[in-house]
């Protein structure tokens, strides 16, 4: 434990490393494949209590299963996170399921391959709402719980961000 002259950051770190990750509230977006379901799984194993949430319900449901044949715990919500009134109710879920959200992962992400001069709009709208927007205002909604907890936010994200090629421009202008 730092003292209370100890920074905020320096309390965080003295706070994780005697609790880990046991009993923290964590939700994890785009948890219904890929490396956010992996995410979940893990956190849970290792004591999170998790909120996973995705668009896919029935893959969130064998997350939760899967999570429980381990000892972990994850609370499956559907939500579409582009959707602000989906964003509130996720937000209470989580408040409700796990008391107050100390991790929050945006895994959540859209990728098109269009090449630039052919590309609709329509698709560079979709993944700037989903790859930048919905995890920004997400996090908005959470920031009082992450400020009091002296939370962690990740967000995970392609390569291609750094180092886009051909056919990837928009996703990587919003990765």
């Amino acid at each position: 434990m730092t003292s209370a002259a100890g920074s905020p950051i320096e309390t965080a770190r003295a706070n994780r490393a005697m609790l880990g990750l046991r009993g923290r509230g964590a939700i994890i977006t785009g948890a219904s494949h890929g490396i956010g379901r992996e995410t979940a799984l893990r956190l849970a194993a290792a004591g999170a209590v998790v909120v996973a949430t995705g668009r896919d319900e029935p893959a969130l449901r064998s997350l939760a299963i899967e999570a429980e044949c381990t000892g972990g715990v994850i609370h499956p919500h559907r939500a579409d996170l582009t959707d602000q009134a989906d964003r509130d109710r996720l937000s209470a879920a989580a408040r409700r399921q796990v008391g107050r959200v100390s991790i929050l992962v945006h895994s959540a992400g859209v990728h098109r391959r269009d090449s630039l001069a052919h590309a609709p709009v329509t698709h560079f709208d979709e993944q700037f709402a989903v790859n930048v927007r919905a995890p920004y205002a997400l996090t908005q909604t959470l920031l009082p719980d992450l400020i009091a907890a002296h939370g962690d936010v990740v967000f995970i994200n392609s390569t291609q961000g750094l180092s886009a090629a051909a056919g990837v421009g928009q996703y990587a202008a919003t990765n």
